[in-house]
C-alpha cells in the first residue's frame, strides 16, 4: 500500500510539474549514452540512441513504468519516441 501511495505521489508531482511544459521542451541524455524505444519502457524496441548533450523536443506526455521510472515522451523525425528519465533531463 504504501509503495502504491509513494507511486502516486511521484506520479502527481512529475505531472504537475511536466504539464506545465511547453513543446519547445528539450530532452537532453546527461547521463551518457541512452536508447530511443518505441513505448515507455525496457520491453519496447530500441530505435536509436540518444548520446549524451544530444536532444530531442518533448512533447508534454510522460509515462511512468512498473519500476516506478518516468519516461518522457519526444519528437522523432516525423512520428515519436519514449526516452528514460535516468538517463536524462527535461529542460523548458
Amino acid at each position: 500500500m504504501k509503495k502504491i501511495i509513494v507511486l502516486l505521489l511521484i506520479a502527481t508531482v512529475l505531472l504537475a510539474s511536466i504539464s506545465a511544459c511547453a513543446e519547445s521542451s528539450i530532452i537532453v541524455a546527461t547521463s551518457g549514452d541512452t536508447h530511443i524505444r518505441t513505448g515507455p519502457g525496457l520491453d519496447f524496441t530500441s530505435i536509436g540512441v540518444l548520446h549524451r548533450g544530444q536532444g530531442l523536443y518533448y512533447t508534454g506526455y510522460f509515462s511512468i513504468d512498473s519500476r516506478g521510472v518516468a519516461w518522457y515522451e519526444v519528437y522523432l523525425d516525423y512520428s515519436t519516441a519514449w526516452v528514460s528519465s535516468r538517463y536524462t533531463t527535461l529542460y523548458y
